[in-house]
């Protein structure tokens, strides 16, 4: 904001009536990990420019909260999957994408021999990590990492997506010199915090969620492709 100082407070005031901010974040914020599980500690080294605003975002989410008293809370998404998500295009849901893949029986390619570990949250868990977030003065201020029980190697969730299609294929392909400099090697989080704080846990296995998904996708392909 180019406001001055004094006159922040005198904004939030008039205009938020007790609202408070829930900030989508995401594990790209981190990088490349030094430790794993990744935890609320670990340094942010983004390696992209997605990345590396998120970060920004998410501090002036904090700021603010602890400024100028504007409430707010950030939440670090692992790779978000589920119904409903677009399906157009492949940005910010490789899952779903890979979905749609199998669905239109196309190749999906894996850079890499895919050892690689991700984890992947059902939607419905997201969701209710952020509405036990806005409810909780407890979360005021922080930031809270969201996992898995048990991640997960990329090339075995490609396997399951394939399976739970019933079509598609795979192939592997060394990586890309634009994709390798952003290849972050195994990830996965630790969600202790949020459970402690919070008692948020996810509750959705894997392949319950892929497969309500893929099921949603089959019914409903007409208005999402």
């Amino acid at each position: 904001l180019q406001d001055p100082p004094e006159i922040i407070p005198q904004m939030i005031a008039k205009w938020q009536k007790g609202a408070k901010i829930v900030y989508a974040g995401t594990r790209a914020q981190t990088g490349k990990s030094v430790y794993l599980p990744v935890d609320e500690n670990h340094p942010d080294r983004p390696l992209d420019v997605y990345g590396a605003d998120k970060v920004a975002a998410e501090k002036h989410v904090l700021l603010y909260n602890d400024v100028y008293g504007l409430r707010g809370t950030s939440v670090r998404l692992n790779t978000t999957y589920g119904e409903r998500h677009q399906m157009k295009h492949n940005l910010y849901g490789v899952l779903n994408w890979l979905i749609r893949l199998c669905l239109d029986n196309r190749q999906i390619i894996v850079f890499g021999n895919g050892h690689q570990l991700r984890e992947y949250n059902y939607w419905a868990d997201v969701v209710d990590a952020m509405l036990l977030c806005a409810q909780s003065g407890k979360s005021n201020g922080e930031m809270y990492m969201l996992g898995t029980k048990k991640p997960v190697k990329f090339i075995e969730m490609v396997k399951k997506v394939i399976a739970a299609c019933n079509c598609g294929s795979y192939r592997t392909e060394p990586y890309p010199k634009e994709r390798r400099g952003i290849e972050v090697g195994d990830f996965n989080v630790s969600y202790k915090k949020i459970k402690k704080d919070l008692g948020w846990e996810p509750v959705t296995p894997f392949e319950f969620g892929l497969k309500k998904t893929v099921e949603f996708y089959q019914k409903n392909r007409t208005e999402y492709f």
